[in-house]
């Protein structure tokens, strides 16, 4: 009978974690010299610190709300736990240190850590928002494309690149490139799907697209 492990909703890894300030008992502390890898298991609602030469678990952590992902702050000592229908992000460092306001439904999560700043694309309301991370407060919100689904932030070309998922159930077929700075669309790309049907020409259409699943292949005999 095979076994059943348990589904990790986030692996995040990160090297010599150091966790300060006064720890309750109910989150072990991790030494300031340990060399761990941080997992977030999201149906028991726990993070776990591994030893990463052993692999041994070092410490546990159950907070007392549900979570969904887990993002490493630029300060190296606090992991922020956040649910896509969630409207606050936890930030923990060894004690629940608080919440911070995200928006209804904060689905991906892009740091500068130059600048100390968390984007939030939030998929409901198609925003992005700029929260200043030493205040916790948001400084600034953009318009994004329709349903976006994630992206990437380029710092050092001061860009915000979105992908979406489209109208409805269709997938999207761009990324939007929009300015770090004024949130000002800037450019499209196309994606791989688009540029094929552009090379293909009058025959276009033998790539479908499937409602709520992506693109299928079709050649009519």
């Amino acid at each position: 009978m095979s076994k059943k492990y348990p589904a990790f909703g986030l692996l995040l890894a990160f090297l010599w974690l150091a966790l300060a300030g006064c720890q309750p008992s109910a989150f072990a502390r991790i030494s300031d010299s340990d060399s761990v890898l941080a997992v977030a298991n999201v149906r028991e609602k726990t993070v776990s610190f591994l030893e990463t030469e052993s692999g041994k678990t070092v410490a546990t952590w159950k907070p007392d709300f549900s979570f969904a992902r887990m993002l490493l702050l630029p300060d190296r000592h606090t992991v922020l736990l956040y649910g896509k229908n969630e409207e606050e992000a936890h930030t923990l460092d060894g004690k629940q240190k608080g919440e911070i306001k995200v928006g209804p439904s904060p689905l991906t999560m892009l740091l500068d850590e130059k600048k100390n700043l968390l984007y939030v694309v939030d998929l409901q309301d198609a925003t992005l928002r700029e929260i200043a991370l030493a205040d916790r407060r948001v400084t600034r919100t953009f318009r994004m494309n329709e349903s976006p689904m994630g992206g990437l932030l380029m710092p050092d070309r001061k860009e915000l690149w979105i992908g979406g998922h489209g109208r409805g159930d269709l997938p999207g077929e761009d990324v939007s490139v929009f300015s770090s700075e004024t949130g000002q669309k800037q450019r499209t790309m196309d994606t791989h799907i688009k540029t094929l049907r552009m090379k293909l020409g009058e025959h276009a259409g033998l790539i479908q697209t499937v409602r709520g699943i992506g693109c299928k292949f079709e050649v009519q005999i």
